[in-house]
């Protein structure tokens, strides 16, 4: 129910939607661009940078959260 009262403002007001989603946007870059940084974020033992452990995989769900936002 929490989720419905933060959308309806965004919703009734165009300029409210404009700032959660601009905001929405700036939170997810902002998490995506420390992934480089995370050690052991990628599993040397299945290769390398193809193979990401569970605390990459957990904020690369920001991707798609930008995605949505945008």
């Amino acid at each position: 129910m929490v989720a419905v009262h933060a959308l309806v403002p965004g919703i009734l007001e165009q300029k409210l939607g404009i700032i959660g989603a601009l905001g929405a946007c700036f939170s997810s870059m902002a998490t995506v661009t420390i992934i480089p940084f995370i050690p052991n974020g990628w599993a040397e033992s299945a290769g390398g940078v193809p193979a990401m452990t569970e605390g990459v995989a957990c904020l690369l769900k920001d991707v798609v959260l930008f995605a949505a936002a945008f």
